[in-house]
């Protein structure tokens, strides 16, 4: 959810597709999307959304829940904690056409 610190009110609803837990974390990329991280029933993912949209543009799997997350100042490299007490890397790159 995106809010509006200054009016307190509630500006977008965002939504993780065929995803199953809570959204621990989400943070702005230096590019403009949202970074986002899940965990729950269904295992972890990194989401991503675009601002003017409400639903993801790409999530990625990954093999446990996720509780937290930060984006290096490269904004490629993504570390994520998971549940099972391990921390990855991820790399961002661009979608292969």
């Amino acid at each position: 959810m995106i809010f509006d610190w200054a009016s307190q009110k509630l500006v977008k609803s965002l939504i993780g597709t065929g995803i199953k837990g809570i959204a621990w974390r989400a943070m702005y990329h230096p590019n403009g999307f949202l970074v986002g991280v899940s965990g729950g029933s269904g295992g972890g993912f990194l989401v991503f959304w675009k601002p003017d949209q409400e639903k993801e543009f790409h999530k990625l799997k990954l093999p446990d829940t996720i509780r937290e997350m930060d984006l290096h100042p490269d904004g490629i490299q993504v570390a994520t904690a998971h549940f099972d007490g391990h921390v990855r890397i991820c790399k961002l790159a661009p979608k292969a056409t």
